[in-house]
This record gives structure tokens, sequence and C-alpha cells, in this order.
């Protein structure tokens, strides 16, 4: 078996220590305690900036139609995602080898460039359907609320819990 030079190693053991020191000083270890704090639908933005920006009826179904059809994929890239990081967790909890964390990090990070992918493909998908004026529409929409429908950013609804 093939192993990490020592520099590697000592690295991966320190970034996931401080993984899962940052998750414990979350809360209640990032698990939906007091600083938790949701991300849901990574596509809302776009979603709602959609239905801003007076689309025809047409066009705003064939959109909702392709972001209706993305949903499930990027339910299961973010459950992939989730289960990566919960086992790089145990891991690290477990003190197990660097090289079975080293993989642990390998499989997040395949995890979250798949849902990365999937993300951009989606929105894609939605720009193709739209025409120029209207993805330009589209996008000053989601550059002027930058963050706000993720509770993030300069133009936060101040109804929103901070």
């Amino acid at each position: 078996m093939k192993r990490f030079p020592l520099p590697l190693r000592i690295a991966l053991l320190l970034l996931s220590s401080l993984a899962v020191t940052a998750s414990a000083e979350q809360g209640d270890g990032g698990n939906g305690g007091p600083g938790h704090k949701p991300h849901g639908f990574g596509l809302r933005p776009l979603e709602k900036c959609l239905g801003s920006i007076g689309l025809p009826s047409d066009v705003q179904a064939a959109a909702q139609g392709v972001l209706n059809a993305g949903k499930p994929t990027l339910d299961s890239d973010g459950a992939a995602l989730k289960a990566a990081h919960d086992k790089l967790r145990a891991d690290t909890a477990a003190n197990a080898e660097q090289s079975v964390l080293g993989q642990d990090l390998v499989n997040q990070n395949n995890a979250r460039t798949k849902l990365d992918a999937d993300h951009e493909s989606i929105k894609s998908q939605v720009l193709s359907k739209l025409s120029d004026s209207q993805q330009t529409a589209l996008n000053d929409c989601m550059k002027a609320n930058a963050g706000r429908y993720m509770g993030r950013g300069p133009n936060r609804d101040q109804s929103q819990p901070q």
C-alpha cells in the first residue's frame, strides 16, 4: 500500500481536526441546533428572480419545469455530500488512519464537485430557455439580490433572523 508523505498526512490530520472543531463550535455540532444555518434549495435565488422579471407564461413554465426536474438531482447530491462529510467526522472522531481520512476528504470533495456541476448544468438549461434580453434581466436581478434569498448579503431582508 502506498502511503501519503508525512507532510501531507500532517496537513490532512490538521485540516480534519479543524473541521471537527469548527463544526462543534456551531451549536450542537452542526446537526440543526441553535448555531445551524440551513442552506435549502441552491437554486432558490434563480427561481425567485425568474418569478420577478416578468417572463411570458410559456417561458416561465419551461424554466420552472427545468428547475423542478433538477431538484431531485440536487437533493441526492446534497445527501451524498452530507454522507461524505458525516463519514469524515466519524472517522476523525474514531482517530482513523491518515489514509482513511485522506480518502474521506477526496470523497467529500468529489461529492461537492458533483453538486456544483449539477447546479451549473441546471442553471445553464434554464438560461437556454431564455432570450438574450431575458438572460440579461435575470443576471441583473441575480447580481442585485446577491445573497438575499439565501439569508446573506447586502440586500438581506430585515425580517429574517440573524
